[in-house]
């Protein structure tokens, strides 16, 4: 009789949990791709992040030249602790820094926008990756849903006089299975959260390589050899048109004397 009855609960269980299931698996939107918007360079994406109810993980990575790299570095630190960032990894040098940004995903888009206006010559690399983990997140908290309303039915079971000293051994492993798994399962929702919260910034900010500095040099003799070039057409310019000034001018003195001399008479 009492396996009679502890059969029955089980199978009124199974009904609460397929209705569960059927639920909580409705709610789990995938229509709508994800942002994919990989950059390099100077390109302009300072619209990477939209609010939506999706759970994107972002991930920008930066590679910065520039010999003031130490006063770089700082002004780049501040500003993302201006918008409530933080580091959550770095590494430096005498040539270089690297830092790993955490930054509210509601400010990433002020951040990159900071970073083009006030960066954009330093920037020689510059990528954003972008990961839809929405499926993933909503069949965790579909999953948490089922388990809880499994978890009170069970609860509910042991409130019935029927049951024998064995039911109850039973339904409180089985508690404890589903506690085990909850506790595994808010972890795992409790990540994503945190990943989709804060987007990655990943940055090197370091010294000019030699090819670079070659290139910056090759461009400053290139400009001051045009100057070269300008001041030698000037010069040959006036050299040339001096002698026709100077008839020029012998000219319209000669004109203004004669025409001075018939005036007077």
């Amino acid at each position: 009789m009492k396996k009679k009855t502890l059969s029955t609960i089980l199978l009124s269980l199974l009904c609460v949990t397929l209705v569960s299931c059927a639920s909580g698996g409705s709610g789990n939107p995938n229509n709508n791709p994800g942002v994919n918007n990989p950059g390099g360079g100077n390109t302009t994406i300072g619209s990477v992040y939209s609010d939506s109810e999706r759970k994107i993980v972002y991930t920008v990575d930066y590679t910065l030249s520039t010999q003031n790299f130490t006063e770089v570095a700082q002004e780049v630190s501040s500003y993302a602790f201006s918008l409530n960032g933080y580091i959550s990894s770095s590494e430096t040098s005498s040539s270089y820094y690297y830092f790993e940004f955490k930054v509210p995903v509601e400010k990433l888009n002020t951040f990159l926008n900071y970073m083009e206006e006030e960066n954009n010559e330093h920037i020689i690399r510059q990528n954003i990756s972008t990961e839809d983990v929405t499926t993933s997140y909503n069949e965790i908290a579909s999953k948490i849903e089922v388990l809880t309303a499994s978890k009170a039915a069970y609860v509910a079971i042991l409130n019935n006089n029927d049951l024998s000293y064995e039911d109850i051994i039973t339904i409180n492993k089985e508690i404890e299975d589903i506690n085990a798994e909850l506790l595994k399962l808010n972890k795992e929702l409790s990540s994503i959260e945190s990943i989709t919260d804060f987007a990655t910034i990943r940055m090197t900010i370091r010294q000019p390589t030699p090819h670079e500095l070659e290139g910056n040099l090759s461009f400053l003799n290139s400009y001051i050899n045009y100057l070269k070039d300008v001041g030698v057409f000037l010069f040959e310019f006036i050299l040339y048109t001096i002698p026709f000034a100077l008839i020029a001018g012998i000219v319209i003195t000669i004109v203004y004397v004669i025409r001075k001399r018939k005036h007077n008479k």
